[in-house]
């Protein structure tokens, strides 16, 4: 007789829990090295970023990177003949019968690239003033513009956005664990602490989130480094309600069935069967909350960012070269505008991301 616990073999995942995979590790590659720099941009004076690159070579770097999605997305398009032994469409063939997940996809990938080739793109250091004319209109050579500083919006652009999206991933991945944790353990126990977590989430869910969090950081009003890990912190955990209440659920009704049971006729520890044999089983539907929650939490930060009270200047985030440009919409549009964009931009890619996975 074959154990409940295993089914055969390691289940293979399909494309959504690839591609939102893919979604949610290439920003980590685009974020820890901006986020490891953030102490020495904030504590010491700014220094050349590509000072040993020229223009030139920093344009080709843009191409090549601009090249790698184009192809990839033609890829995407035009995937590889089937063979006539496969067992079902193709995960590229499954992604082509999803136009929104492919456009939502390489919005990403190019937003997130972009970020992660920022030392090699970036024509000028972000921190620097001068290095271009004050409010200086996009043109050759200045490709966005300046801002009133004189510093190169371009730049600005590329390193902000390794800030924002690590900002975000760090307060993403501390909602999925608290979130999964005390979900997991309302629905494994039941009883008063059941009752008392989805009480606590009921309570968080009542309350605005960027209200709560406007309230927490303008009370703190820390500055410097101290101030990007409240945000994080906050954002973190002022998130984490709907997945607490969605894995309770899922584990409320595997508690009972044959996985759980035989499980713990075998003896295992509560700890093994939530991680080992529970959890997995809900994995694709966190992966879905957690990339719709990265694109909001985004959007947060880019909040908090243009009141003040999210990444300090001069660090380069998105939110924050918002601001700086509210006073300058008439006669310098574009210090507010390209930023934005970028925003929208990964908001979007995002949430067609998770609406194409949601659908299967």
């Amino acid at each position: 007789m074959v154990s409940p616990l295993h089914h055969g073999g390691p289940r293979r995942p399909g494309w959504p829990e690839g591609a939102i995979a893919l979604a949610l590790l290439l920003p980590v590659t685009a974020a820890v090295p901006g986020l490891l720099r953030l102490p020495a941009m904030l504590t010491t004076p700014a220094t050349a970023l590509s000072s040993w690159l020229g223009p030139g070579l920093a344009g080709l770097t843009w191409l090549a990177a601009v090249a790698l999605v184009v192809v990839a997305a033609w890829r995407i398009a035009k995937p590889p003949a089937e063979s006539p032994n496969d067992r079902g469409p193709s995960p590229w063939a499954q992604l082509r019968a999803k136009p929104r997940a492919v456009v939502g996809l390489c919005l990403v990938t190019l937003l997130v690239l972009c970020s992660a080739l920022a030392p090699l793109l970036a024509p000028f250091d972000p921190l620097a003033p001068g290095t271009v004319p004050s409010l200086a209109p996009p043109s050759p050579g200045c490709w966005l513009g300046g801002d009133l500083h004189g510093r190169d919006l371009l730049s600005r652009l590329l390193w902000g956005g390794r800030v924002s999206m690590g900002l975000g991933l760090l307060s993403v991945g501390m909602s999925v664990g608290i979130g999964c944790s005390l979900g997991a353990l309302a629905g494994w126990y039941g009883g008063l602490l059941e009752r008392l977590i989805t009480g606590t989430a009921d309570l968080f869910l009542a309350l605005p989130r960027l209200v709560l969090a406007l309230a927490v950081l303008g009370l703190l009003r820390l500055s410097g480094p101290a101030s990007l890990m409240a945000v994080v912190v906050v954002l973190g955990a002022t998130g984490w309600m709907t997945m607490a209440r969605m894995v309770r659920a899922s584990v409320r009704s595997l508690a009972d069935g044959p996985v759980a049971r035989s499980a713990r006729a075998l003896g295992l520890p509560t700890w093994r069967i939530l991680r080992v044999h529970l959890l997995p089983e809900v994995l694709s539907p966190v992966l879905v909350h957690a990339t719709l929650n990265l694109g909001r939490v985004v959007l947060i930060e880019a909040s908090l960012s243009f009141l003040g009270l999210g990444v300090p200047q001069p660090t380069p985030s998105w939110g924050a070269t918002i601001a700086l440009g509210r006073e300058w919409l008439h006669s310098a549009w574009w210090i507010s505008t390209f930023p934005g964009l970028a925003l929208v931009g990964l908001v979007i890619g995002l949430e067609l991301l998770a609406e194409a996975a949601s659908e299967d």
